[in-house]
């Protein structure tokens, strides 16, 4: 924990005080969390401290947020830590892009099926069939 601690507060350019005030509690009582002097912290500096630095106060308390969290690779957890570091508009940008990728990705993958098994149908049905799949694009585009 204690370890974690300082590198957030770091990667954030906090100095000891700024993070004190941040979470409520004097820059001595900071230093003390990271030399692993005060090991047992209250739960709502526990809290307050989670937020400064933001994350999740589960890590601070050695817990694993995700129990497939030590499968994600060094670059996922990048990709996460940056993501964490983005302001809001910043984040919506990210989730929706991301989104607009999954949507893409269920799209492709669902019309494959659909074109690939036409050539037992009718002409009726394969009209009808045009249809719904140029009617399916005209929506998503």
């Amino acid at each position: 924990m204690k370890d974690l601690i300082r590198e957030k507060r770091q990667e954030l350019g906090l100095t000891y005080e700024q993070l004190g005030n941040l979470v409520g509690v004097g820059k001595s009582t900071v230093r003390k969390w990271e030399t692993g002097m005060i090991e047992n912290m209250r739960r709502d500096n526990i809290i307050s401290l989670a937020k400064a630095l933001h994350i999740s106060p589960s890590l601070l308390m050695g817990w694993t947020i995700n129990e497939n969290a030590d499968k994600y690779s060094k670059e996922e957890e990048k990709h996460i830590e940056d993501l964490r570091k983005l302001n809001d508009l910043g984040k919506h940008k990210v989730i929706s892009y991301t989104k607009d990728l999954l949507d893409n990705y269920k799209y492709n993958n669902h019309l494959a099926p659909i074109a690939a098994h036409d050539d037992n149908l009718s002409e009726e049905e394969k009209e009808n069939m045009n249809n719904i799949i140029n009617k399916f694009l005209k929506d998503r585009l």
